[in-house]
Parts: C-alpha cells; structure tokens; sequence
C-alpha cells in the first residue's frame, strides 16, 4: 500500500523452507492469537501463529498451503511491486483520481494543494518519516471534510441523524459501520474518483475463511458500481458450492453486470 511502512528488517524473524521445490523466505511471528494464519502482499510472505504452537504444527500448516502461497507469490512478481510514498520532493502520490506532485520546503507544519502541486512545509524537511505522516494526517483530514457531507445526506433520506464518523488507516476494506452505530471510512478513499466514492452498498453478514486461514466477516450481498456497470456479488452456497462457482455456466459475472447496468 501506499503510505504502508516496510517491515521491519528483524533477522530473527526470517526464516526459510522449502515448498513445492522452491526456498521460500518469509516472515515469522508469534502473536496472541487463537489460529495460524498466512498473509502475501509486496514485501513477501508473512506467517503468524499463536504464542505456544509447536514448530512442526506450524511447518506442516504452511507446507499445507504451498500450492497456493507459490500462486500468489508468482502473481505479485507479474504484477511488479508499487513504490511506496517516501515523502521526497518531487515524488507523486495519487488524489481524487490525478496525480499531485509533493514539493517540500522548510516553515511550519502545513499543506496545501495548488493545482497539481501538494505544498508541504515542516521544520525539518529532511525528515522523511514527518513529511509522510503529516500529508496522511492531510489526507484524513480531506476525507473527512469530504463524506462528512454526504453521510449526513444518505442519514437524512433514510430519516435518521447522521452518525459519528471516523477516519481510519484500513488496508482492506474502505469502511465498517460498528455496533454503536458510528461509521469509520478509510483515508485511503481520498486517491479515488469522487465519483467513485460511495458507490457500494453491503447487505447482511456472513463468515469467510480463507485457504491461508484467514477469517473474517463480510456482506452476504454486495452491490458496486463503476463508470460503466454495476456488479453483484453473493456470498453463498448451493450444493456445498459457492454460487458463483455453481452457476458461472448459465449466468456470467460481465453478462449480470451489464443487464443490471442497463435496468433490465
């Protein structure tokens, strides 16, 4: 991800093994948690396992895996690895869909955006780790400035006061609505379109777990729209089969997203 730091360079945690017949280098840590769990992104694999799980439990959990951590190790090679913001001058980072160009100089801590130059100013300019973390504090601060409108618009149609909204750093998922019924967005929204945003729409809850042994919750139905199509996604089962899986014969995902774009 863009503003994700590097692990760090931690020697004790890497370890390698051989899969599939191939030396695999990957991250190695122990947190508490109630499962292993495996995880792929830029920087490699990463294993995580519960505090006191013996060694040969977790050696066997990841050769288990080995077919689909080579896939998707494979498929990040040909995808080519993106360059993370370093907070440099002169560097480009993504907003509302363009690219702005990051100019640094030294005075108080402040941005601003002129045309396509996002203006930063601190201290001490050479402190690449502030320059980041002040232009996403910038970026949050957009989000909210921005959604904040359009929750209390959405709150108001359906006859209900608008919620508390919160900024968040999340990876994978661009906003939850929790229990208290407050609602958190991700800061990452501000690199999208504006048109882009909020054009999804959850409906229900179910569990998902993943090859790697990731669990989490997602929506049972979920509708998302682009420029040109809505699409339909459904989480179930039909026959011990994920729907998607079972009816991909008779209705393609492109053919169903096309027939709803055109209000049939």
């Amino acid at each position: 991800m863009l503003f994700d730091a590097p692990p760090a360079d931690d020697a004790e945690s890497r370890r390698h093994m051989l899969l599939a017949g191939r030396v695999v280098e990957f991250r190695f840590r122990r947190r508490r948690r109630r499962t292993m769990g495996l995880s792929i992104n830029e920087h490699g694999l990463a294993v995580a396992a519960p505090l006191r799980t013996p060694w040969h439990e977790i050696e066997g959990f990841v050769r288990a895996h080995a077919r689909w951590i080579i896939a998707k190790l494979e498929q990040w090679v040909a995808a080519g690895r993106p360059q993370p913001f370093q907070g440099h001058c002169g560097e480009t980072l993504p907003l509302a869909g363009a690219r702005v160009m990051l100019e640094v100089s030294t005075g108080r801590c402040a941005v601003t955006l002129e045309d396509a130059r996002l203006k930063v100013s601190l201290p001490r300019p050479e402190n690449h780790g502030a320059v980041r973390a002040l232009v996403r504090h910038w970026l949050k601060t957009q989000t909210l400035e921005l959604l904040a409108p359009r929750v209390a618009h959405y709150a108001a149609r359906v006859g209900l006061r608008a919620p508390a909204l919160g900024i968040s750093n999340a990876r994978t998922q661009w906003g939850v609505c929790t229990a208290g019924g407050s609602i958190r967005l991700s800061f990452r929204l501000a690199h999208l379109e504006p048109e882009l945003m909020g054009t999804t729409i959850g409906y229900g809850k179910c569990r998902f777990r993943y090859a790697s042994g990731r669990e989490g919750d997602w929506y049972r139905i979920l509708l998302s729209a682009n420029r040109k199509s809505v699409s339909v996604h459904v989480m179930g089962q039909d026959q011990e089969r994920y729907l998607a899986e079972a009816r991909q014969e008779t209705v393609a995902a492109a053919d169903l997203a096309r027939r709803l774009a055109a209000g049939a």
